[in-house]
């Protein structure tokens, strides 16, 4: 890079040198790119090209950081120059060829049309396109490599009985969503007389992952595909598979009433969850039910009592209800006990809103509600957990140059630092130093919060702007061992190795610890190559999350479209001169309200001072001719109106008149008296 490119402060006019640092933007120049990642796929609506060059139709993408594109004339739809206003309606794919650095446009090719702009159908092809998943069914030469006979009835080879651990003769039992087809991991627990060779009574618990390595086999085509796609993505309204139904749905799910092989982490835990021994291997289990959260956390609240047989699951392998009860009870009574020790170690949670739907018989949404996290979540979480952390050490100690691993970098400081200065000029105080600081302060809000309010929620939204991704990385890549480690989780070595069924990430660490154990020869992978595999995992993980958080927000604007506005609370996060930004309280979307279109009887003022802008916006009383301001600030706490587009799926939010005049300036503190009298 030529430094003729590079400009400093320092060498501005001295005159110029006393900007504050607060009204300084920072720029940048592209100067190479290293590597194209992006898949140069767009999602957009066709228009006139704004020159009088007839060669070329315009192509405005609906992301905003992707460029136009212009397109040849002769791949103009029919009609397009006769009526081109009509197209704005219909959304199109067109592939990016190439943007030379000399021009405003990059010249693409036109894909196919989507359909209707607004039609959830056509929203959310494009919106898979736009982001890279395959959606294409798996072809006959992947099914093929399988070796296996679909129509007949598998079972456990007689070999594989012979080589690994038995566990079906345990209360082994899965906890899953209702509907999930994917059961990757099962649970059993069981009394013991001797934990920690002392005598001490304790448990052997045992978490068991599908043992999806034994089937899709390194090098073939169906581990090509697998990897391809990375990771399963999940919908508003379905899944779309990393492998093919025959394993995801079948033969590696653990499902209820069958034999199934497993990679098993078996602990001899005494009653204060202290972990005094531990078995890594390969298993045969049998699920004997497959339990949901909602069960779970009904045993959980009401320990004593019964549950309809009608709703109950069915129970295999001559195992009963009161087995399958005290087992769950027992491993929640070891979960609460293991969270208590990640939170004093460090541990940092910070959770989102997840929001559900009411389908009607039309498979359309008729309402809306955020998904409860109980202890039936936290109980399948710290084993799963404590499961992974066993096979990071693992394959850690056997492959220190090549294990897959999952870190955690620590926040970005600056952003974290303004946060907190933020709420410091409000009132609240948190403290950033270390990941238990700032998850004792969450603790602390928490405590603050009422029926009306989640202030921790609110706080974690903030601290969720400081946080960077969770990252695969190969041990090799990485020359500092201090960069291993897991930020949120506060642990040295992390990895994932829970969810084969639906992430690649998880089939690798698999291999390797089967080759740890001395199952399997070394993976013949070199670092460079472990290393693009764990990046591409990161690419196709981000690209999932963003279909699945985009596919919630379109269903939810088709659920305002189809059932009309919802007046809800928010808070305001941040102020601009004719706009602000809200938290929508109960759904944690983040949403900008703009002013400017509002009828006020007064024009509204934007005011800075003292580095706190704020809004003034005027209202009519309604009982007499006057008027009464309202102060729009940070942390002002107001009601706004959720509604649909017209002509799309996005949802645009309104601020609401105060109902009186006394309410017009109500702040998060204000709201939080009602619970305590300091925060």
């Amino acid at each position: 890079m030529s430094t003729s490119r590079v400009r400093f402060l320092r060498d501005l006019p001295k005159e110029h040198q006393i900007i504050s640092n607060d009204f300084l933007h920072k720029t940048g120049e592209v100067v190479y790119i290293m590597e194209k990642k992006h898949i140069r796929v767009a999602v957009g609506v066709l228009k006139h090209l704004s020159t009088e060059s007839k060669k070329w139709i315009l192509l405005s993408p609906f992301d905003f950081r992707i460029p136009r594109i212009i397109i040849p004339r002769d791949q103009a739809p029919d009609d397009f120059f006769t009526r081109p206003q009509d197209f704005t309606k219909f959304s199109y794919v067109a592939n990016i060829l190439d943007w030379p650095a000399s021009s405003y446009y990059a010249p693409g090719r036109l894909v196919c049309s989507l359909g209707q702009v607004g039609n959830i159908e056509s929203e959310m092809k494009g919106l898979l396109m736009a982001n890279g998943i395959d959606t294409s069914e798996f072809p006959e030469s992947v099914l093929s490599s399988l070796n296996i006979d679909e129509k007949a009835e598998w079972k456990v080879p007689t070999e594989e009985l012979k080589c690994r651990r038995d566990f079906r003769n345990e209360v082994v039992f899965t906890i899953d969503p209702v509907t999930a087809k994917d059961l990757d991991d099962a649970l059993h627990i069981k009394p013991i007389m001797n934990c920690d060779g002392a005598g001490t009574s304790g448990w052997e618990v045992g978490v068991h992952i599908a043992d999806v390595s034994y089937f899709v086999k390194l090098g073939t085509e169906l581990d090509t595909t697998a990897a391809k796609r990375g990771t399963s993505v999940y919908l508003f309204d379905k899944v779309i598979p990393m492998l093919p139904n025959v394993l995801s749905e079948k033969l590696c799910s653990l499902i209820s009433g069958t034999d199934r092989l497993a990679m098993s982490v078996v602990w001899k835990i005494d009653d204060d969850a202290n972990v005094y021994d531990e078995w890594v291997g390969r298993s045969v289990i049998h699920n004997c039910c497959q339990l949901s959260y909602d069960l779970v956390q009904e045993m959980i609240e009401n320990p004593k009592s019964e549950i309809d047989k009608v709703r109950f699951p069915e129970i295999f392998n001559s195992k009963t209800f009161e087995e399958i009860r005290m087992s769950v009870l027992q491993l929640n009574k070891l979960a609460k006990l293991l969270h208590e020790n990640r939170v004093r170690n460090g541990s940092l949670e910070i959770l989102q809103p997840k929001l559900c739907f009411t389908l009607n018989e039309n498979c359309m949404p008729c309402g809306v509600s955020v998904e409860e996290r109980n202890e039936a979540n936290s109980l399948v979480e710290e084993f799963v957990l404590l499961a992974n952390i066993a096979v990071a050490r693992r394959i850690f100690k056997a492959f220190p140059k090549k294990a897959l691993l999952r870190r955690h970098p620590p926040p970005n400081l600056r952003i974290l630092q303004n946060a907190i200065d933020k709420f410091e000029a409000t009132g609240f105080y948190v403290d950033g130093s270390t990941s238990k600081s700032i998850a004792l302060s969450l603790a602390k809000f928490a405590q603050y919060s009422n029926s009306k309010i989640n202030l921790s929620q609110i706080i974690s939204h903030f601290l969720l702007k400081s946080m960077k991704l969770a990252v695969y990385f190969c041990a090799g890549a990485k020359a500092n061992i201090s960069e291993y480690r897991h930020y949120a989780l506060s642990v040295s070595l992390y990895t994932h190795f829970t969810s084969p069924i639906r992430r690649y990430s998880d089939i690798m660490v698999h291999r390797f610890l089967a080759a740890a154990l001395g199952y399997e020869g070394d993976p013949e992978l070199d670092v460079k190559e472990i290393n693009a595999i764990a990046s591409h995992c990161n690419d196709t993980a981000l690209a999932a999350k963003t279909v699945s958080d985009a596919s919630i927000e379109l269903f939810f604007g088709l659920f305002l479209k189809e059932c009309g506005p919802l007046i809800e609370s928010a808070v305001v996060v941040r102020v601009l001169d004719a706009s602000f930004d809200v938290f929508i309280l109960k759904f944690g979307f983040v949403k900008r309200v703009y002013i400017n279109e509002i009828k006020f009887p007064k024009p509204y003022v934007y005011n800075e001072s003292d580095k706190v802008p704020y809004l003034s916006l005027y209202w009519q009383q309604e009982a007499s001719s006057g008027i009464f301001e309202q102060k729009v600030e940070f942390f002002s706490i107001l009601d706004v109106i959720l509604s649909a587009e017209e002509e799309s799926l996005k949802f645009k939010v309104s601020v609401m008149k105060p109902n009186e005049p006394k309410n017009k300036d109500i702040k998060l503190q204000d709201i939080l008296k009602e619970s305590s009298t300091q925060i």
